[in-house]
């Protein structure tokens, strides 16, 4: 089956065949059997049409993973920060905490706390505006409310990502964290 077309005086022609089937060879004899002096050019499969149009996509879909695992890599870094300069603005008062008998657990858990703090907060947030985004999106273009209905359906999914977030934040905090246990009382209550 065959048909042709024309738009701004270049024909176009599709060839339907079986699948498999090389359809371009006898196309391009047919066409010369008709005028040798036409010469047909960009002739290529619907599979070569399709990877031509998914290029662009499929670039796409590497630069957008390329800036979320930046964004991660900078998310974590600013939590490891803001642990770290809160662990060092309570020096003195981690010191106190060990000279009174703290364990090194307890200062742990007292310097995970506000990672942890951070981390739900920062998901929560994240959560909301994603799905508040995409409600939006897919009320105003078709093919993002199929996309969003099919991950609607993949719970897995809303809760790998979120987790996944969350556990790098706090192994972000957990260096620093880490480094409030070796705090000596003598030398924290010393510096102040």
């Amino acid at each position: 089956m065959s048909w042709f077309a024309e738009t701004h005086g270049v024909k176009f022609e599709l060839v339907r065949a079986a699948p498999g089937a090389n359809a371009l060879g006898p196309a391009r004899n047919e066409i010369r059997s008709i005028d040798a002096r036409l010469v047909p050019f960009d002739a290529r499969s619907m599979a070569d049409q399709i990877d031509r149009v998914m290029f662009a996509i499929r670039i796409g879909v590497w630069g957008y993973g390329l800036m979320g695992l930046f964004g991660v890599i900078m998310a974590s870094a600013g939590v490891a920060g803001v642990t770290a300069y809160s662990v060092a603005q309570r020096r003195h008062e981690i010191g106190v905490r060990v000279a009174l008998g703290a364990g090194k657990r307890d200062i742990l858990g007292l310097a995970m706390k506000e990672g942890a703090a951070l981390a739900i907060a920062g998901v929560t947030v994240g959560l909301a505006g994603a799905w508040a985004f995409t409600r939006v999106l897919s009320a105003s273009v078709e093919p993002v409310a199929r996309v969003v209905g099919k991950a609607g359906s993949q719970p897995l999914l809303l809760l790998a990502a979120p987790l996944l977030l969350a556990l790098l934040a706090l192994a972000a905090c957990y260096i620093p964290a880490r480094r409030s246990t070796r705090i000596q009382p003598a030398e924290a209550l010393r510096g102040e």
